[in-house]
C-alpha cells in the first residue's frame, strides 16, 4: 500500500517511534470532527430558535428540536459509517501480519486509533440522539397543530419519518460495530505490552 496510507517507519527518531499521522487517521479525525461540530451547531441553533421565534398553534419546543436536527440525514450517517470503515482499514494495516513497522510504532498508531474510535462512538451517540429527536419532533409538531388530522399527519410526513428511521438504523449498526472494533483494538494493544510514548 502507498506510503500515504501506511508509512514504513520502522526506524526510531530520538529513541522513540515516529508519531506521524497518516492519511487514514486524518480522514477519520476530520469526519468525526464534522459530526461533533454539526451536533454542537444544532444544539446552539435550537436554543436560539426557541428564544427568538414566535409561533401560533404549534409547540415551540418541537419546532426548536426540528430546527436543530435538520442536519440529520442518511448520507450523513453513511459518512460516519465510512469513517468507521477507515478505522477498520487502519486496524487491519497496523495489526496485520504483513506490516513491517516496528511493534512500538504500530502500537503508537493503534493507541491513536482507540482515540479515534472513541470519538466515533461519541459521534454515533450524538447522531442517534439527534435522529431520535428529529423523529419525535416530526410527530410532536404535527400533533401540536390542531389543524392536522391523523391521516394528514402520516401522509404528509411519511418520507421524512422513514428517512429519519433509516438514520436511526444505520447509526445503531455503526455504534455496535464501533464498540466491537474498540474492543478488538484494545485487546491487541493489551496483548503486546511494549512501552511507547503516548500518541
Amino acid at each position: 500500500m502507498s506510503n500515504w496510507f501506511v508509512p514504513h517507519d520502522d526506524d526510531l527518531v530520538g529513541g522513540a517511534p515516529r508519531r506521524n499521522w497518516v492519511l487514514l487517521e486524518f480522514v477519520a479525525l476530520a469526519i468525526v470532527a464534522t459530526v461533533i461540530l454539526e451536533a454542537l451547531g444544532g444544539i446552539i441553533g435550537a436554543a436560539l430558535y426557541s428564544s427568538t421565534t414566535v409561533t401560533y398553534g404549534v409547540s415551540i419546543f418541537w419546532l426548536a428540536i426540528e430546527f436543530g436536527t435538520r442536519w440529520v440525514n442518511p448520507p450523513f450517517a453513511g459518512l460516519l459509517l465510512a469513517e468507521l470503515a477507515v478505522c477498520w482499514m487502519s486496524f487491519g494495516q497496523w495489526a496485520g501480519p504483513d506490516q513491517d513497522a516496528s511493534l512500538a510504532t504500530r502500537l503508537v498508531h493503534l493507541r491513536r486509533l482507540v482515540f479515534l474510535i472513541n470519538a466515533s462512538i461519541i459521534s454515533f451517540v450524538l447522531l442517534l440522539l439527534a435522529a431520535l429527536g428529529a423523529f419525535a419532533s416530526l410527530i410532536g409538531v404535527n400533533r401540536s397543530n390542531s389543524g392536522v388530522t391523523g391521516a394528514q399527519l402520516w401522509a404528509s410526513n411519511i418520507y421524512s419519518g422513514f428517512d429519519t428511521l433509516a438514520v436511526i438504523v444505520l447509526t445503531f449498526v455503526g455504534l455496535v460495530a464501533a464498540l466491537r472494533l474498540r474492543r478488538a483494538t484494545r485487546r491487541y494493544v493489551d496483548s503486546h505490552p511494549v512501552e511507547t510514548p503516548s500518541a
